[in-house]
């Protein structure tokens, strides 16, 4: 066992075997990690990290460790694509806010957190902040027209809004709920709601919509009829079943395409996760690396990614490289995604994860590790 380690949570040993100095305990090797990991002893080395920080501080400057300072994005994200405070993003995305210069106000679990960063993290990791988060992020999404779904050519989420007229896909929690706040969102559903309330509507919302206007107004996603506008427009406000229909509807023309999420249309094309193609320039990259670098700096994409979406995008890459190789995957051509492993492309509706889990493939996967020698001689 690491007696550094050890040591930095004030664990030591004596003639009797191990103690926690913190908690005035004794411990034995099984579970010295187990309470290490407990929250007690972690609140309590959260509060002698916070003495020792204001005993070396005492002008009350406040190390960059120690939690998010500003819920704005550019702040967390350096020129190159990656934070500035390692996992700021995480931090904000579960519902932590900062509440005081060393605080950190947990609004889904309704608590302060006092300490250091690790303390924040080891929260969010917990069953308990994990079941209370997911009802949070559902509620603010359905609200606010907006849904979770999946990347055709990945294996992660991302967000798109339901209601907006453009196809807006977008791959954080944090950058979703900003659009709830943007103009874009904002006019659509004023829009709407003018459209209810006077003569002149918005023929294109109400096209995007399926609102078609015969002898009676009817919604052709859910084969419903009403009587007047006002009746419309609460339908595309208010039903669950009509915007998922609109959202799966651009998903499917969209191909709900990671580069169309990350890349604003600038594809990248990639190769069972070991080589890298900028369809812009036609460079190919044989390293994520060399690929970030690229996108970070080059000049010649008519839309340039933003600093969030190169950064969850290599780090997309950098997580399912092994996926991507073991699947033989090869993204050979916008919304085109080949599996090696079954030899063709993936199916009307499927998703890279979905394929993986479906019978078809775990099928030819299987078939794949079997190496059968029809060979007679050999068995002999």
């Amino acid at each position: 066992m690491n007696r550094d380690f050890l040591r930095s949570h004030y664990v030591t040993q004596d003639g009797n075997g191990l103690n926690c100095g913190l908690c005035k305990t004794s411990l034995d090797t099984e579970t010295t990690i187990m309470h290490i990991l407990d929250e007690n002893h972690l609140g309590k080395l959260s509060d002698k990290f916070y003495r020792k920080m204001k005993a070396n501080n005492p002008d009350g400057a406040v190390p960059d460790e120690w939690g998010p300072k500003s819920l704005d994005w550019t702040k967390f994200l350096a020129t190159v694509g990656k934070p500035l405070n390692s996992r700021d993003h995480v931090v904000i995305e579960n519902f932590i806010r900062p509440s005081g210069k060393i605080a950190n106000y947990c609004s889904c679990c309704d608590m302060t957190l006092k300490g250091p960063r690790q303390v924040l993290f080891n929260h969010i990791r917990q069953k308990k902040h994990l079941r209370n988060a997911a009802p949070h992020k559902l509620t603010m999404l359905y609200k606010n027209h907006c849904r979770p779904t999946e990347y055709f050519a990945s294996f992660g989420n991302h967000y798109i809004c339901t209601i907006c007229p453009e196809y807006v896909a977008l791959p954080s929690f944090a950058a979703i709920t900003e659009h709830f706040e943007s103009n874009l969102h904002v006019e659509t559903i004023a829009k709407l709601i003018r459209s209810a309330l006077y003569p002149d509507v918005d023929e294109g919302l109400l096209l995007m919509n399926k609102i078609v206007s015969g002898e009676t107004l009817k919604c052709e996603y859910c084969d419903i009829s009403f009587k007047n506008m006002n009746e419309a427009i609460k339908h595309i406000l208010s039903s669950v079943e009509h915007q998922t229909a609109v959202g799966d509807a651009k998903i499917k023309s969209n191909k709900g395409d990671i580069i169309n999420v990350y890349m604003h249309g600038n594809y990248i094309l990639h190769s069972e996760g070991a080589s890298f193609t900028c369809e812009p320039c036609k460079n190919v990259f044989n390293s994520i690396r060399s690929l970030l670098m690229h996108l970070v700096y080059a000049e010649h994409f008519v839309q340039k990614p933003t600093s969030e979406n190169v950064f969850r995008f290599y780090l997309e890459l950098k997580h399912n490289i092994n996926m991507l190789a073991k699947n033989k995957y090869v993204y050979y051509d916008f919304g085109k995604l080949k599996c090696g492993v079954c030899d063709s492309d993936l199916e009307e509706g499927e998703n890279a994860k979905k394929h993986v889990m479906s019978p078809r493939h775990k099928e030819n996967m299987g078939a794949s590790y079997v190496n059968v020698n029809l060979d007679v001689s050999a068995v002999e």
